[in-house]
């Protein structure tokens, strides 16, 4: 008589890791997650997609960013020259037409101070031909005419792309620097700094005189040979007294920073030990490794910055793994193996990637649909899946979420909490502002399609052939209607074969009871490698359990039956094929089917 063996799961809280054989992942890892959080320790649907602004049709989209002021959060972002600032607590839309270039591929956008700059970051022969940037201040256009077209242009903020605000000055990547006499046409490789910000005279943070005037101004250049600047940022919660670091350029082929934390320019009869832009220690390079095309993916997570690399997700951090890396206080970790599958883009594609981070998850854009702006998926790391005041959350990765074409993904301010702000297009081609909402389904009520692909399981006898009898599955917390469907794989089997469904359903306002749900394998066709058993025959299994609704999988118990006659074939002389085509019982699953 055939012996039963057992295994199971129950918590996941070591998230996805699909960087390595589902063979070998730890018990509470799972090899991919579609559409799933395990925040809170078990497995379950991802928090809906609640629309809270439509944009309807739109085209030619340029970029998007925050504008954050005391009364609201504003959503602004460009489509083709035309710039439009949503609300996000009134929901009124201003309209701004410009001259930027709408031959940019993508525009390039700063808060500084009180005020909001857009840049177009489009380089032409002549700098005449280059478009001033739009400054807005609050709901209006800030008129820089004046400057513009007096004397010294220089003065005024400059046409550039990339830009950054931090201890009280603006920094800007220019393609264009001014040498005393006009304007010089420069690889952007260098920035510009602007004037120290001013309490009561709040205009001064847009002006660049003392980039003309002191003998610390003019273009700053980064060391070496790292590539065109392609982001900048300063980290935060440094050991300082403004609680803020140097200023972080990341580029092509590496990282470098500024020291303009100290004085940019000392007086006279100042200490020899006194400190300014001139000293040698104010520029140094960080890394030659970890370069990035992804301007918009840069976060703050506490004293980290994380962002989209080349290679995949990267943080740069004081005081951890130092010895890895040629820093000085500082390493640069790649932190996404576990998600390589899902970050596979190519580098073009890369500079129109965002990335956001909020309510303890940073979610990147993922897998570029074949139009602008738009992609497949969000890949989502939980900073603190399990939170507890005894000990510090390991972060984990959820896996990817969809639901929308992803075109910008931002973290703002809405109803008073700061929440991801993501704009994208439904499947009806129609675009929209989206918050997250754990209780809800997806926009319109629309049940969330979620996946869940298990390690494999040899139920503790990994050389002898099992055969499947069934799957018991605890669910719990469903609301609504779930549509339940088990698959299974068999030793590195290319394609799934389906071992059975369940509907359930919970009636009224609150999630029901915990349900348990017993599927036996319906399917009978033979084994695909042509073994001893029928098609339900294995060393070792693997599962995807597919859930249409919301709800959460409690725990998983799978029985199976030892063979108990000898199936290995002598191998003499003899040529195994085992190639099976996709058709029939054996089918492939689409990750990013799900759409809204």
């Amino acid at each position: 008589m055939a012996r039963d063996v057992i295994d199971f799961f129950s918590n996941l809280l070591g998230g996805m890791h699909g960087g390595i054989h589902p063979l070998l992942l730890r018990e509470n890892q799972y090899a991919k997650g579609v559409n799933l959080s395990s925040r809170g320790g078990l497995v379950k649907t991802r928090p809906g997609l609640k629309l809270i602004s439509s944009l309807g049709k739109i085209s030619d989209f340029k970029g998007a960013a925050i504008y954050s002021l005391n009364d609201a959060d504003r959503l602004v972002y460009a489509l083709g020259s035309t710039i439009y600032s949503l609300n996000l607590s009134t929901f009124v839309t201003t309209e701004f037409q410009t001259t930027l270039n709408p031959n940019s591929d993508r525009f390039h956008f700063a808060q500084i101070w009180k005020y909001f700059v857009i840049q177009d970051g489009y380089n032409e022969d002549a700098w005449e031909d280059v478009q001033w940037p739009l400054i807005l201040d609050g709901d209006s256009v800030y008129d820089d005419t004046a400057i513009r077209e007096g004397e010294s242009p220089q003065h005024a903020f400059p046409k550039g792309s990339i830009m950054a605000f931090g201890q009280g000055r603006a920094f800007v990547a220019v393609d264009w620097v001014w040498v005393g006499t006009g304007w010089e046409k420069s690889p952007r490789t260098s920035f510009v700094a602007g004037d120290i910000n001013k309490a009561w005279e709040p205009v001064n943070v847009l002006l660049f005189s003392e980039s003309d005037s002191l003998e610390t101004g003019g273009a700053i250049s980064v060391p070496n040979e790292l590539g065109l600047i392609t982001g900048m940022a300063f980290q935060r919660n440094i050991q300082s007294g403004t609680g803020g670091g140097p200023l972080i350029v990341f580029c092509q082929h590496g990282s470098a920073s500024f020291a303009v934390d100290v004085q940019r320019q000392v007086g006279t009869g100042a200490g020899a030990d006194q400190l300014d832009w001139k000293t040698s220690q104010f520029g140094k390079v960080l890394f030659h490794d970890g370069g990035m095309e992804a301007t918009y993916s840069i976060a703050s997570v506490n004293s980290d910055l994380i962002y989209r690399a080349h290679d995949g997700i990267r943080t740069l951090r004081y005081g951890i793994s130092q010895g890895q890396s040629q820093g000085v206080g500082l390493s640069n970790e790649s932190i996404s193996n576990e998600v390589s599958d899902f970050l596979d883009t190519e580098l073009k594609d890369q500079a129109l990637c965002s990335a956001a981070f909020a309510k303890n998850r940073y979610a990147v854009v993922t897998n570029k649909d074949s139009e602008g702006f738009k992609w497949n998926g969000l890949v989502v790391l939980d900073t603190t899946p399990v939170s507890a005041i005894t000990a510090p959350a390991t972060p984990v990765y959820d896996g990817v979420w969809t639901g929308l074409k992803f075109m910008s993904v931002l973290s703002g301010r809405y109803n008073d909490n700061n929440d991801l702000i993501i704009l994208g297009e439904n499947s009806g081609g129609n675009a929209g502002v989206y918050v997250l909402d754990d209780k809800s389904n997806d926009s319109e009520n629309i049940s969330i399609q979620s996946r869940l692909e298990t390690r494999y399981f040899h139920f503790g006898a990994p050389f002898d052939m099992k055969t499947l009898k069934h799957i018991n599955v605890w669910l719990e917390g469903i609301t609504g209607r779930m549509d339940f469907t088990i698959y299974y794989r068999a030793d590195g089997f290319g394609f799934w074969k389906i071992a059975g469904t369940s509907k359930i359903s919970s009636s009224g306002d609150n999630p029901g009871r915990v349900r348990s749900v017993r599927i036996f394998p319906s399917e009978t066709e033979a084994s695909p490698d042509d073994q001893v058993g029928d098609a339900h025959a294995f060393y070792s299994v693997q599962f995807c359990f597919e859930f249409i609704g919301r709800g959460k999988i409690s725990k998983v118990e799978i029985v199976s039956s030892l063979i108990g006659q000898d199936i290995y074939e002598e191998g003499v002389e003899k040529e195994f094929d085992v190639g099976v085509a996709e058709g029939g019982n054996f089918i492939s699953i689409n990750d990013y089917e799900y759409m809204i």
